[in-house]
């Protein structure tokens, strides 16, 4: 959660770029501007008691509006046939040999500022998010990228979603 949710029992607020750790799993945290209550969020759990209980944090905390349970987690969505979409991954050495007709960088204006790819477009996931989708061609070969690779797949799988239909991320840079 970002730092300024408002949360009304005892909680660790997040900035962007913390890392949380669980095990072998490491999370960035991004804020996600431009999220508003029409917007969608999924939650995955993998047991149905870490959704009720998921299910209560977030009632505590305003959010009422949850509508479904995934039963048996995205291994039984998997294994019922159903498809996941996913987004093409490449390699900077892959951009490097001419592999996009558009270079994106979804970083933020001061990102941008301190350095980028020459030729490259600059469009902030922040305005992505909130429907600045860029005046590109449908068809054209576009390789989203940030720091991370976390923003480039959101902005990515937004594309994706908007149509356009050969796009990646590139791995952080």
């Amino acid at each position: 959660m970002s730092e300024d949710s408002p949360v009304t029992f005892s909680f660790r607020a997040l900035r962007e770029s913390d890392t949380l750790q669980a095990g072998s799993a490491r999370l960035q945290v991004l804020h996600m501007p431009g999220h508003t209550p029409q917007s969608l969020s999924l939650l995955v759990t993998a047991e149905r008691r870490d959704y009720e209980r998921m299910l209560t944090e977030l009632h505590r905390i305003g959010y009422d509006r949850v509508q479904r349970y995934l039963s048996g987690g995205i291994k039984a969505w998997l294994l019922s046939g159903r498809s996941v979409a996913r987004l093409a991954q490449i390699s900077c050495e892959a951009v490097q040999k001419g592999a996009s007709d558009v270079l994106l960088d979804v970083r933020t204006d001061a990102e941008w500022e301190s350095g980028h790819v020459q030729g490259a477009r600059h469009v902030p996931l922040a305005d992505i998010l909130n429907g600045n989708i860029p005046d590109l061609a449908k068809g054209e070969n576009i390789v989203a990228y940030c720091r991370s690779g976390f923003r480039s797949n959101i902005a990515g799988s937004i594309l994706a979603q908007a149509g356009f239909t050969s796009v990646q991320s590139m791995a952080g840079a």
